[in-house]
């Protein structure tokens, strides 16, 4: 519901109160009638379950939701008449994306419906009595996830569109050892050239503290997995190295392509902060999964994970801090300056370095911005090699694809 168009008003009400196991005598018609049909063995157990959960000192509840939405009439009734039921049914559709819900319309008294949705209104509710353990029925409120972080220099947000600053090298976190997997293409350099230059950009800074970035392609690991004396040592040194980095006031990042190349004394006991940018095969995903410990709205987005795009990139960020630790779904979006100048993609490369050298940077990204607000010439790279390869007889300057766009950038004003 949180991502559901900003047109489709909606208020719900959730109501718990005590007495779960209260139900009157549906659960004894339900055991009688048990051979009529499936729906009466499924309360049956669900029944038996909960009873089960009482026992064992789970608190059970009633839980019942209400939702309202409206339409305001404008032109004539018919048209706010027919906008109310499409929303009616976009409303009922995204609940039973739930899963396990079902919705029904409360025919009658409209102000019945209209007040049963106020906060504190009605000591009531008109929607029907479900049973649910407390920690369920909470589970399905809405409430939004808070930062550890008051302030930060990078800013990341949730999927319904909050806020959630991210400060590097923060009293909040004992250490600062961060870990990032994503698989190739997975946005890892420019989320990287995005944190880095958080890092130098971070409030209460006096100077610019030091950065040093190892990037020799293929993974700082992999190479010298089957040499047991040379991956043992450098996995000795590694361990070592997150170890005594508190010590030295150092802040580390181990960006890689499979959460196989770090050790697991760092990934489960020392990491702060780590960030999963894709999470490529269903192996992958379930060692993942069973890695990091996720919990369930974590494991759901982490198949759902894609390639960056205009809007951004998501990720599944998990902070170690003193607070505890949290498990979060976020999207990093980078505007279109910034995505030039953190952009590791062969043709943008070659394209911005060129215009760098005759425009200057903040000229050069001033311009690749306006004409490829996207943060990538790649497709239209593409595009035009495709067009030039049917073209027999273009010339050498035609061909240059690459030298052709930034000669248009450079001619612009």
């Amino acid at each position: 519901l949180a991502r559901r168009d900003e047109r489709l008003p909606y208020r719900m009400s959730f109501l718990l109160e005590d007495g779960g196991l209260n139900m009157g005598l549906k659960p004894l018609l339900s055991a009688i009638l048990a051979f009529t049909n499936a729906d009466n063995k499924r309360l049956n157990n669900a029944v038996e379950s909960l009873r089960a959960l009482d026992l064992e000192g789970v608190c059970c509840v009633k839980f019942r939701i209400c939702l309202c939405t409206w339409a305001c009439v404008r032109e004539s009734e018919q048209e706010a008449h027919l906008l109310l039921r499409r929303r009616v049914a976009e409303l009922s559709k995204a609940v039973q994306g739930w899963g396990t819900c079902d919705v029904t319309e409360a025919l009658g008294d409209p102000l019945l419906g209209f007040t049963a949705t106020l906060p504190g209104l009605m000591p009531s509710s008109p929607a029907p009595i479900t049973a649910a353990p407390l920690q369920d029925a909470i589970g399905m409120w809405p409430l939004r996830s808070a930062s550890p972080w008051r302030e930060g220099s990078l800013l990341f947000r949730t999927q319904d569109g909050k806020i959630m600053p991210f400060a590097p090298n923060s009293s909040e976190q004992a250490a600062w050892i961060d870990l990032g997997v994503a698989p190739m293409g997975g946005g890892k350099s420019v989320f990287l050239n995005a944190m880095n230059f958080a890092f130098v950009t971070q409030a209460g800074l006096s100077r610019l503290p030091w950065l040093s970035i190892v990037d020799v392609g293929p993974y700082e690991a992999h190479r010298v997995t089957n040499n047991v004396s040379v991956s043992g040592q450098l996995q000795a040194d590694m361990t070592t190295m997150a170890r005594e980095s508190r010590k030295w006031n150092l802040s580390i990042g181990l960006y890689t392509q499979s959460i196989d190349d770090i050790p697991k004394i760092i990934t489960d006991e020392l990491a702060t902060t780590v960030v999963i940018l894709g999470s490529g095969t269903e192996k992958s995903i379930t060692n993942l999964a069973e890695r990091f410990g996720l919990n369930g709205a974590c494991r759901h987005a982490l198949s759902r994970l894609g390639k960056p795009g205009k809007a951004g990139s998501n990720l599944i960020a998990l902070f170690r801090t003193g607070s505890g630790m949290s498990q979060l779904v976020l999207s990093l979006t980078i505007g279109p300056q910034s995505l030039w100048a953190f952009s590791t993609t062969t043709e943008d490369v070659a394209i911005r370095n060129n215009l760098y050298q005759r425009l200057g940077p903040s000229e050069a990204l001033r311009r690749l911005a306006a004409r490829f607000p996207g943060g990538s010439a790649k497709a239209e790279v593409e595009r035009r090699r495709r067009k030039v390869e049917d073209q027999s007889d273009a010339d050498d300057e035609v061909v240059n694809v690459i030298l052709e766009i930034a000669n248009e950038v450079a001619g612009e004003q």
